[in-house]
């Protein structure tokens, strides 16, 4: 079989005929295959190849095409050959040699056509210059949807017909074919004007024809085309030919062939096009790299591992130091262009004349014309994978350092082997090396929030940074298959996880082709904690084999780790385990599992939950009092779902009540209210002991209370409860059981009494009884969400720490978002969204908010969906985005529903509402909103003081407010209303030296829009 694919797609058989391959799709697929001939294409680019990178392709759509394709050339081999087409690991391979691909051999030739040129071989150059320019019938692989799989080959493939044409041209004209070259020079010429080669070959055909006049017009038309296109001067070589005509010097010796394949018309930088993507998380290794150019240092070397991103900060380093007037040339080299001495430089090297003679000779001349080049300008040189380069390209790289001809910026990929001259840039010529490691969680967050064009979910970005450990490449990869496959989806202007995203075919084939190499033993180890992971050291050692676990550790392919004391192991990169358990067949799973159940792991909760876990994985049943004990553990571990699979499992073995009650929790984690009320009643007739009530009141309290809002239904449940038992034991317990909306106890130490303390203005005790119970996660209880929704509160609306607020409220939001807390982490985003408004950063708080929605229409106990809706109003006013706020509103009385705002709303929803009415020009209905809620919170200066200073922000007269914010102020001890109260005493004074004093008070505490605000009343008076 042959595939001619230098133009329109071409199959032939062994026998010669053609073959007929149907369908645009099946000629995409072919041609990428081809290039690819004997190595594997992974579905992914397959897919890209045939349908786009963006596209959504059914696996069933794919292996139709390759099915159709498969039968199409099967029928063009030979019977006794073997299938053309191999399906490999998530890929397929296309079984034939480079010598049948026209493109690969068309690539071989113009080797041999450079190879009998250099050597003096003219006739046998032209032979096969003739053969390989035969195979060109158009521009190929236009079929092809995804330009990145083929746009390379595809300028290669152009370069190097240009160069066939030169040596060509060259050939004819040394072998004394004059006239045959001038006509073929007349059509090249025009057809590719910018080589300055086959214009000097025009010139000189002209001279020895003995018409030097035409010779030199020529000279004139180019020079003028030159100038006219690219503003340039003609090149050295044209240049020195033009002289030679004019003093009558030219040469009657053959002209010979470049020995090296050139650019011919320098641009003023050789700089790649800029990405589509900023560069992130690089801004200190960025400005060093800067820096050391300004300092004169002869260079920097970033070395970092495959896909960190050493390419992307060098290339963004160059573009800074060229906006700044240096002369930048840029040289890729790769494993194909380490054969050709400078073949990395070709595309920036200006014509040389003659044989190439010593390296040393070369390398100076290069030098010299690349300086030459830059001008008065400084030049400085990028040079990627550097640690591909050939002998004589980094001998140059290195004398440009030493000599201070330029300054380098090279990328050397850690882990591989080096030429001495480009090691030797750091340790002999004055380059500095920086070692370049993964991006961190935030700068991974950030890029993919590039990648997407959006704010990306926490629980997204969490998975990112997991599965890629940091690696931009492999980040890119992710996003990329992510969103073409829905499993990312922006969620009204929220990307979110949508389902278990899969990897990428090119992220597997990386990690493949590191573990298939590995001795069972290796292997052994890394399944085991790809499903068990991290494991204590000593009881994995117990499991696997410890000499295979050393080697890996040698590796790099697990690490060990200091966690809470102990040694435990994990695998080396998130991706391992991703790729090995989707590499795991079902009985080889189960039986590692088996091997997890067996071993005598450290007792506790959360090893209860994994060995319980592991049994059932292992096709084995636990006992129904270990099933319902880890169902409870993964329900505090905020895993209402992995709950509810256990206790189903403990219930379909006759579990009792007990399961019951775990199950209703569950249920109600996962906002099914009205299922959890349905099994509860159930339940009810079934309870035991006064333990077993008690959970089971706690349960009706979160279901009826807190999510269905039904308190008459709940008073009927505990009126019922006050008859199981008479004892006094048991209606004491009762009485503490019950609901209440403010203790009045104020002295009490139980977690409830915050709010009381802080309704009354004892604002320092409220924080320091709300520290002391703020709970850890996850949230085990709807008190527990109670105390952190009030500490949270309290520590905003009083001014306290805010500083401090924020360190605890960011990373414990991380913490929640990992364990998968949905409740605390919605709280948190919600806390931190307000802060953030206060701090004049609408647009972070616009993005905490849409956090916070999507966590909280998960799990919302207390009812404060509605709250970040009102809170987005507000926000999207200051972020100067008013048209969206109507909708906005609408949607927040729509979460509300048809009851009213109960007490712990009232006050968000209508300040939300006074700002939305003061968008639409309403400031008398803005005000009326605020001012007619302040008698709701008769008993709380604090709240009282905040409807009425945010009344005073939406036009409401200070003289009217002033004696309550004053008299508020006098009756708690929150800073933030102290300042509240001076602001509008110094308005009322109509004093700006005042207003300055408080704005200055409100910037020291945090408040930066209030401090804003005050400092532009003052400027106006």
């Amino acid at each position: 079989m042959r595939i001619r694919d230098l133009g329109p797609l071409l199959v032939e058989g062994d026998d010669g005929r053609p073959v007929a391959v149907p369908g645009g799709k099946q000629h995409a697929l072919l041609s990428v295959l081809a290039i690819n001939a004997g190595h594997r294409v992974s579905i992914d680019d397959l897919t890209a190849a045939g349908w786009g990178d963006d596209a959504d392709v059914s696996a069933g759509a794919m292996e139709n095409q390759i099915s159709r394709l498969r039968k199409a050339i099967g029928l063009s081999r030979d019977e006794n050959a073997g299938p053309a087409l191999v399906n490999e690991l998530a890929g397929y391979r296309l079984a034939i040699t480079a010598e049948a691909v026209d493109s690969l051999r068309f690539e071989s030739l113009a080797g041999q056509a450079r190879d009998h040129a250099g050597g003096g071989a003219f006739d046998e150059a032209l032979r096969v210059c003739d053969e390989a320019l035969g195979l060109w019938r158009g521009t190929p692989y236009e079929v092809v949807v995804a330009p990145r799989l083929v746009e390379a080959t595809v300028g290669r493939l152009a370069e190097l017909r240009g160069q066939l044409v030169e040596w060509r041209v060259a050939a004819l004209l040394a072998t004394g074919h004059t006239d045959s070259a001038l006509a073929d020079l007349e059509v090249l010429t025009a057809q590719f004007p910018f080589r300055e080669r086959l214009w000097a070959q025009r010139m000189t055909g002209l001279a020895r024809s003995g018409r030097v006049e035409e010779a030199l017009a020529t000279y004139q038309r180019v020079r003028g085309l030159l100038l006219d296109e690219l503003g340039l001067e003609p090149g050295a070589e044209l240049r020195e030919l033009q002289r030679a005509l004019v003093t009558q010097e030219l040469s009657s010796e053959p002209v010979q062939p470049p020995a090296v394949a050139v650019r011919t018309v320098p641009a003023p930088s050789s700089l790649p096009a800029a990405p589509a993507w900023r560069l992130v998380g690089r801004t200190t290794e960025l400005d060093r790299i800067v820096s050391a150019h300004a300092d004169g240092s002869a260079g920097v070397v970033v070395t970092a591992p495959a896909g960190v991103g050493k390419s992307r900060l060098a290339t963004e380093a160059l573009r800074r130091i060229g906006d700044h007037g240096a002369f930048v040339v840029t040289a890729l080299a790769t494993r194909s262009a380490a054969s050709i001495p400078l073949g990395p430089f070709f595309p920036v090297l200006p014509e040389l004349d003659g044989n190439q003679g010593n390296v040393l000779g070369l390398v100076q001349r290069v030098s010299r014309l690349l300086r030459e080049q830059a001008g008065t300008r400084p030049l400085v040189l990028g040079v990627d994978d550097a640690q591909l380069l050939d002998p004589a390209s980094a001998t140059l790289v290195l004398h440009l350092a030493t000599s201070g001809g330029a300054f380098v910026v090279a990328t050397v990929r850690s882990g591989e082997p080096c030429p001495d001259a480009v090691e030797a840039l750091w340790k002999d010529a004055g380059c500095e090396r920086l070692d370049l490691g993964a991006l961190d969680p935030t700068a991974t967050s950030s890029l993919a929030e590039v990648l997407l064009g959006g704010p990306l979910e926490r629980a997204g970005q969490q998975w990112c940074y997991d599965v890629t450990g940091g690696n931009a490449l492999y980040l890119r990869e992710l996003i990329s298959t992510a969103r073409s496959r829905g499993t990312l989806a922006d969620a009204g202007g929220l990307w979110c996880l949508n389902g278990t995203p899969a990897l990428p075919a090119r992220l597997v084939d990386l990690v493949s082709a590191t573990v298939d190499t590995l001795a069972s033993g290796e292997r052994d180890v890394l399944e085991v904690l790809a499903l068990g992971e991290p494991l204590d050291l000593d009881e994995l050692c117990g499991l696997v084999d410890e000499s295979a676990l050393l080697l890996l550790d040698i590796r790099g392919l697990v690490a060990v780790h200091e966690e809470d004391g102990r040694a435990v192991v994990r695998l080396g990169h998130p991706l391992y385990g991703e790729v090995l358990r989707t590499e795991l067949t079902p009985l080889r799973t189960r039986a590692i599992y088996h091997r997890l159940s067996e071993t005598a792991f450290d007792s506790g909760p959360q090893q209860l939950l994994r060995a319980t876990c592991w049994r059932l994985d292992a096709g084995t049943v636990p006992p129904v009092e270990q099933l319902i004990a880890a169902a409870q553990v993964a329900c505090e571990r905020a895993d209402p779902r992995l709950a509810e699979r256990l206790v189903e499992r403990a219930r379909g073995t006759g579990a009792g009540v007990e399961a019951d009650l775990v199950l209703a929790q569950a249920l109600a984690r996962q906002r099914r209210y009205v299922e959890a009320e349905a099994l509860l009643l159930a339940a009810e007739p079934n309870l035991r002991n006064q333990t077993q009530a008690a959970t089971y009141l706690e349960r009706q309290q979160e279901v009826l209370h807190w999510g269905l809002r039904r308190d008459a239904t709940l008073r009927e449940v505990f009126g019922r409860a006050a008859r199981w038992w008479a004892d006094p034991a048991w209606q004491q317990r009762l009485e503490s059981l019950r609901p209440a909306t403010v203790v009045s106890v104020l002295e009490s130490d139980d977690p409830e009494a915050v709010a009381g303390l802080f309704y009354s203005g004892r604002s320092a005790d409220a924080l320091a009884l709300a520290l002391r119970h703020r709970p850890a996660l996850p949230l085990r209880s709807i008190a527990d969400t109670i105390v952190l929704s009030l500490w949270c509160r309290v520590t905003l609306q009083v001014g306290h720490d805010w500083p401090g607020f924020e360190a605890w409220c960011g990373s414990t939001l991380d913490d929640a978002v990992r364990m998968g807390d949905a409740a605390a982490a919605g709280h948190l985003a919600y806390a931190l969204a307000e802060l953030r408004l206060a701090q004049a950063r609408p647009g972070e708080a616009l993005r905490l908010l849409a956090e916070a929605e999507h966590q909280l229409a998960q799990a919302d106990p207390l009812g404060f969906l509605p709250l970040a809706a009102a809170m987005r109003v507000v926000a999207l006013h200051f972020a100067g985005d008013d048209a969206a706020v109507p909708a906005a509103m609408v949607h927040c009385h729509d979460l509300l529903g048809d009851e009213p705002p109960s007490f712990h709303q009232i006050g968000d929803i209508r300040r939300a509402e006074a700002w939305a009415a003061y968008v639409s020009g309403d400031h008398s209905t803005a005000q009326r909103a605020l001012l007619d809620t302040i008698p709701d919170f008769a008993d709380g200066p604090v709240p009282q003081a905040r409807l009425a200073y945010e009344a005073m922000r939406v036009g409401a007269s200070p003289q009217s407010l002033v004696e309550l914010l004053q008299e508020a102020a006098e009756r708690c001890d929150a800073d933030l209303v102290a300042l509240y109260a001076r602001h509008a005493a110094a308005r009322c004074d109509g004093d700006p030296d005042a207003l300055r004093l408080v704005a200055q008070a409100f910037r020291r505490l945090g408040a930066l829009t209030y401090a804003d605000e005050a400092d532009f009343q003052a400027s106006t008076l």
